[in-house]
């Protein structure tokens, strides 16, 4: 690693107090000094349907069906992995982490078919259960 963020002296985690386990903001985990842009949702949104659109191509003509079919699918993969995890099979954590982003990806994607701002709602809805359950966090 050439550059070590200063954040978190290249860790790629920051302390909690009682482990390095949240991600630094700084450098989004990476631990090098070339710090990016934060992920957003409007940013995944724009850039997912654009890849979805120009570069993949073969699902553009899905309906909202087929793209729920598809979130549906990597779903089943990821309980499956966790289905696996319980009874005490190994189970590589990085897999994990690639199905519960492939959910997240089809899920983008299923709402730029129907014209939803993933954005917007995740945090109308997070408001919604904060509210529901007198919570302060709120978004």
């Amino acid at each position: 690693m050439k550059n070590k963020c200063k954040d978190c002296n290249g860790k790629g985690s920051r302390w909690t107090g009682t482990s390095y386990d949240i991600s630094c903001e700084k450098c989004n985990g990476t631990g090098d000094g070339n710090y990016k842009y934060p992920l957003t949702f409007n940013n995944l949104q724009r850039k997912n349907y654009a890849r979805s659109t120009y570069d993949i191509k073969v699902s553009n003509n899905w309906t909202p069906l087929e793209w729920g079919g598809a979130l549906a699918g990597e779903t089943g993969e990821l309980c499956n992995m966790l289905k696996k995890l319980r009874r005490g099979e190994k189970v590589d954590k990085k897999d994990i982490a690639y199905e519960l982003a492939d959910v997240i990806v089809y899920a983008d994607l299923l709402a730029s078919k129907l014209y939803i701002n993933l954005e917007e709602a995740v945090i109308e809805k997070f408001n919604i259960v904060s509210k529901r359950w007198k919570s302060k966090y709120t978004l």
